[in-house]
């Protein structure tokens, strides 16, 4: 019995042009319909494309403890790091980046079990704290303005501008 800790089984739809979605030497696993599931560090020697006889159907990679790097927003997100990728818009899910190839940047999103490829300009970093904050305060406000419980003295970006600057925190018991 291993320690070995796996990504979930990630489904491989193979086309004629498909290639390795994995680093050189990540520790992976394959699935067909002729091999058992077994591990191996070269990912890079499978077959990915179409191929009658080892077609790969699914794929998981080995674990790491290591914490992702997070992702500022500038540059390429790292790999293993987790941001939001716009799929249809204006639908954004949050994805963990699997690899980078030449700016094409491969990703996986648990929620649908789905791998994909987008350019840069699909991503977006996850919020911190503080803009998650911020944005419950804009709902907040939002559903207050709507009501007009606070009267019509500026717009939504002001109120909550003015509530941030006059020191507003959302308490921890909320």
């Amino acid at each position: 019995m291993t320690d070995t800790k796996w990504s979930e089984w990630i489904d491989w739809h193979a086309t004629k042009d498909s290639v390795c979605p994995l680093e050189a030497g990540t520790v992976s696993q394959v699935e067909n319909e002729y091999l058992d599931a077994k591990p191996d560090n070269r990912p890079e020697s499978w077959n990915w494309s179409i191929t009658p006889e080892l077609a790969i159907t699914a794929y998981r990679y080995e674990m790491t403890e290591e914490r992702p790097a997070k992702w500022s927003g500038f540059g390429y997100p790292p790999v293993g790091s987790e941001c939001f990728v716009l799929d249809v818009p204006p639908s954004y899910f949050r994805c963990q980046i699997v690899a980078n190839r030449d700016g094409d940047l491969i990703y996986y999103v648990p929620e649908t079990r789905s791998v994909g490829i987008r350019a840069l300009g699909n991503f977006r970093p996850l919020p911190t704290k503080d803009e998650q904050q911020e944005s419950k305060l804009r709902k907040l406000v939002r559903k207050a303005y709507a009501k007009g419980a606070l009267g019509h003295n500026g717009g939504i970006d002001e109120i909550v501008s003015r509530l941030i600057a006059a020191g507003y925190r959302k308490a921890d018991n909320e």
